[in-house]
């Protein structure tokens, strides 16, 4: 039997569940004091009863199952390369103060880019893994939709001097 997906498994659910009150209804509408309706034989309701919450739960549970399995794989996925999250976390520190830096670069004789970039990696520890593999999620999205071999300017500047860390994954 091939695997469902999420939204077969969830119309499965619903599929289940208007199922069982559909039957609940037609139930209700019946009168209880005809000589030949079913609440002369509660039995039978029971069993109609227990064969709709069986599918329900059975629906459910597969859902469930589907649910949980897919959270496994997000998270299996979204382990993150710590060399592209170190680059893009330095990137995005030193683009977000670049003015700051260049001026202590030009005003600061004994600045050293690499103590600086020590310093900024030792804030990375705080991130927790979930953030780091959206954030690179997000950034992966962005790029697919620039113009990846055209530089802005300001991206250029940062390259030129020293500020823009590359993978060694890329």
């Amino acid at each position: 039997m091939p695997e469902l997906t999420y939204a077969e498994e969830s119309a499965a659910v619903e599929e289940a569940a208007s199922e069982a009150f559909q039957l609940i209804d037609s139930y209700a509408e019946r009168e209880t004091n005809d000589p030949n309706g079913p609440w002369r034989q509660p039995e039978t309701i029971l069993s109609s009863l227990n064969e709709a919450r069986a599918k329900l739960m059975n629906a459910w549970n597969e859902l469930s199952a589907k649910m949980a399995e897919d959270e496994q794989n997000e998270k299996a996925t979204a382990v993150v390369n710590e060399e592209d999250f170190r680059v893009a976390y330095v990137n995005m520190i030193t683009d977000a103060f670049a003015d700051i830096l260049e001026d202590l670069r030009n005003n600061d004789p004994d600045f050293d880019v690499d103590v600086l970039v020590d310093c900024l990696q030792s804030g990375m520890e705080l991130i927790p893994e979930e953030d780091r593999a959206l954030w690179m999620k997000e950034l992966q999205e962005e790029e697919t939709t620039n113009d990846i071999d055209e530089l802005t300017p300001h991206a250029r500047r940062r390259r030129d001097l020293g500020y823009d860390v590359e993978s060694a994954t890329k």
